[in-house]
């Protein structure tokens, strides 16, 4: 019942007609302030959501070489692997097959790479035909093969190269090439171990297109290259299956010999970081083992990290100024209320009210103040900063927003601005407390 009482008391006190105008002068100094809060913490938190949309395990995969690419060390591959920060790291070699155009013609210096199955790589690849996920086949998931699966992923502009699509095909506009046919196998030249070896052409069947995710170079997997690129030989014709289980060669019997591959040493790396903020360490220390790194987030993490600091500097010494300004008016009127009112906190104490009570009376003072305004504040900013993020996507047509306030944020600019309406009007209250009601009764 008492703190009910002292709740319309302070309610009533603070829009007193006496005290009104001080309650809305420090109510639009909060409200003002805690706007400003919301729309800059807002459009941090945006820019941090776009930077981290662009992040997935490939932005977090680092390309690594030694300086001679077929010089690379044991010990560089043990020390690269036990990085700290390094995730996981994969290894492969460059490739280089001779493939015809769609004319029949041979072209030459379309580059490749092999690639690990458990590479993160495959988990984010997806045919931009029809926007499905897209992988090579294990030896285990093909029956009674071999081998892992032979077969490429080509990259769209790689189709383009070799005319199988028209040069004004753009990937992000279906229009210029959904009409058009795609191919489903590429025909590849190879040639037998040795130089005496004889050439032949075999068609190697596209499992998937993807966009520029590999910078233009097309997958195959490593037992796909090393058959078909370092230690081709009729006799594994028999042996090489589809992804339904038939041959490859349908016409080839299985011989007795049993081919084998003797692995060749992989040349580079795709080593990948726990986190986007180990990057650039975990570049640097890459570099001090006497390795090429290289990311294509180094650049971008660069700016983002000089646009974040400059942002959250600005941001932080607008706030400052403005909570400043804020707490200063705060105080002051809180202050003039404390001398205006001491001649009835000493009747108050002279009739046997407490400390606690007197201090209970201006605490809810403050905090009545700081709830309405900061809720107003909240209010306005997070309908603000929405309603302008959404105004300016529509217009310029962009899909990124440029506001995003979390709940879990709305709860503690709530709790730190009650906390700061207390911290500042602390001394106030003190001398509250403070006062004597003999002296302030006998000067009256």
């Amino acid at each position: 019942m008492k703190n009910t009482y002292i709740l319309r008391y302070t309610w009533g006190d603070i829009w007193h007609a006496a005290n009104r105008p001080f309650t809305l002068i420090n109510i639009v100094a909060i409200v003002v302030s805690v706007t400003t809060l919301v729309l800059l913490l807002g459009g941090l938190q945006a820019f941090r959501n776009s930077s981290n949309e662009r992040i997935g395990d490939t932005g977090l995969r680092i390309e690594v070489t030694a300086h001679e690419e077929s010089k690379i060390s044991d010990q560089q591959k043990k020390s690269l692997a036990n990085l700290k920060n390094v995730k996981y790291s994969y290894w492969w070699k460059p490739t280089l097959f001779l493939f015809y155009n769609a004319q029949g013609h041979l072209y030459d210096g379309i580059g490749g790479r092999t690639i690990d199955l458990q590479d993160p790589l495959l988990k984010n690849l997806k045919d931009v035909r029809n926007e499905q996920k897209i992988t090579f086949m294990s030896k285990s998931q093909i029956k009674n093969s071999m081998f892992g699966e032979i077969g490429i992923i080509v990259p769209f502009v790689m189709l383009k190269q070799l005319s199988y699509l028209p040069s004004s095909a753009k990937i992000d506009q279906e229009k210029t090439w959904k009409h058009v046919p795609f191919p489903t196998t590429l025909r590849v030249r190879i040639k037998e171990q040795g130089t005496s070896g004889t050439a032949m052409d075999i068609d190697l069947p596209i499992v998937g297109v993807i966009s520029g995710t590999t910078s233009g170079r097309y997958l195959v997997t490593k037992e796909s290259y090393e058959i078909l690129g370092l230690q081709w030989s009729r006799s594994f014709m028999p042996h090489l299956k589809k992804r339904d289980g038939s041959q490859l060669f349908p016409d080839e019997k299985k011989s007795e010999v049993i081919p084998t591959l003797a692995p060749s040493n992989d040349t580079h790396a795709s080593a990948y970081v726990s986190d986007r903020k180990h990057l650039l360490s975990a570049l640097q220390k890459i570099r001090t083992l006497n390795l090429r790194a290289s990311s294509a987030l180094e650049f971008h993490l660069q700016d983002y990290e000089q646009q974040e600091t400059f942002f959250i500097a600005a941001a932080g010494g607008i706030c400052f100024a403005l909570f400043l300004f804020t707490g200063v008016i705060l105080f002051a009127t809180f202050y003039a209320l404390t001398l205006r009112k001491r001649r009835e906190i000493g009747i108050l104490k002279s009739c046997g009210a407490s400390s606690w009570l007197v201090t209970k009376i201006f605490v809810s003072q403050a905090l009545s103040i700081g709830f309405l305004a900061i809720s107003v504040g909240l209010a306005t900013g997070v309908t603000l900063g929405t309603q302008l993020s959404n105004y300016v996507q529509e217009k310029l047509q962009i899909p990124t927003a440029f506001f995003s306030m979390p709940q879990e944020h709305v709860a503690l600019i709530f709790v730190y601005g009650l906390l700061f309406c207390l911290m500042v009007t602390f001394i106030p209250v003190r001398m509250a407390v403070k006062v004597d009601a003999d002296t302030v009764i006998r000067a009256n």
